[in-house]
């Protein structure tokens, strides 16, 4: 958890020096580039753009928000991180690591090209606020990080944070797969309370970590959904009230990246978030049957009577973003019905 420990996200007894000083860095420097992209964006806008360039300025500043929302956690993602250990879980911090740095990588290579394929007039228009810089390699290396720090911002940001967040609820999932395999393989006769007892116990430990996963992840998630919401808008609206032709191809490569990066990002976080749901209803579904047989079978004791109705009565758990975005596969219907009703009020919008 390389990544995790530079931007502060993990707070450690002995943390390094380096770390503390790099996690502050980044939290002025992301304050700093919502202002300038703020004042970018809104310099150059036309009242056409109104609509899209509100939509992709809170689309950053939201990322902004969840990153902060992060590091207000730190403390308590430490711990979640060592109550993983309880559950025997296959968190692999190698893949994770590999995974961020590509992301990490990725702004690198699209500020690059986008300066490179864009002509010194175009880029300057946009990233140096109307000043004419003279001198054309300080230009250029000016847009060049002005332009890796924009993606950094988003979506390298929300992507790790969002990866970091699927990952451990694909954990959480797994391990009540695994329940879930184990009780359906036992006999129905040998299902006694003792075995019941510590199946139970272990899902009860899932459910803490679930718990504590829903603690720190609620704020951030929801933002991270926003943030990708924002960015579809964004760019739906915008092409919607535009001549495509009129977009400088770079510009347009750029724009298929964020909308293809925001649509995947909620795509897959809420497809293996989702999982957790269908997972436990699927434990508890099996566990009802089991002690549902040992009944009708009449070798079943009162004790475990009251253990199923305990265990049914039990109530529902679900992850959520902020207790207002329900985090399910369906949910992904529903945002994309957002976005629809969206495009259709631009258009009615502009239309008169």
């Amino acid at each position: 958890m390389t990544f995790f420990r530079w931007t502060g996200f993990i707070e450690e007894l002995n943390q390094k020096i380096r770390h503390i000083f790099a996690s502050q860095v980044l939290d002025i420097l992301l304050l700093v580039l919502c202002v300038d992209l703020s004042i970018s964006m809104i310099a150059r806008m036309d009242s056409t753009d109104l609509k899209s360039v509100i939509a992709f300025i809170f689309c950053y500043i939201s990322s902004a928000v969840a990153w902060y929302a992060m590091r207000y956690k730190r403390k308590d993602i430490n711990s979640l991180l060592e109550s993983l250990k309880r559950i025997n879980s296959t968190f692999n911090d190698k893949a994770i690591n590999v995974l961020v740095f590509v992301d990490c990588c990725l702004p690198v290579i699209f500020a690059a090209i986008y300066t490179y394929a864009m002509s010194e007039t175009e880029v300057l228009s946009s990233y140096s606020y109307g000043f004419d810089l003279k001198h054309y390699w300080v230009a250029r290396i000016l847009i060049i990080v002005k332009i890796y720090f924009y993606y950094v911002l988003y979506p390298s940001t929300t992507n790790i944070v969002a990866l970091f967040y699927a990952s451990l609820c694909w954990c959480c999932s797994v391990h009540i797969n695994m329940l879930t395999k184990e009780i359906d393989q036992h006999l129905t006769d040998l299902f006694v309370l003792s075995e019941q007892v510590n199946i139970l116990k272990r899902k009860k430990n899932n459910c803490d970590i679930l718990n504590n996963i829903q603690d720190v992840f609620s704020v951030p998630i929801f933002f991270i959904i926003l943030a990708n919401v924002f960015m579809c808008s964004a760019i739906t609206g915008g092409l919607l009230i535009r001549n495509d032709r009129k977009i400088p191809l770079p510009m347009r490569l750029g724009l298929t990246y964020y909308l293809m990066n925001a649509i995947l990002c909620v795509f897959i976080t809420l497809w293996i978030a989702g999982r957790v749901p269908i997972e436990i209803k699927k434990f508890k579904d099996t566990f009802y049957k089991k002690a549902q047989e040992r009944l009708l079978l009449r070798i079943a004791n009162t004790e475990e009577l009251q253990l199923k109705i305990d265990f049914i009565n039990e109530p529902y758990f679900e992850l959520t973003g902020f207790d207002i975005l329900p985090i399910r596969r369906s949910t992904i219907f529903a945002l994309i019905g957002t976005l629809f009703t969206y495009t259709v009020l631009v258009i009615n919008t502009d239309a008169t």
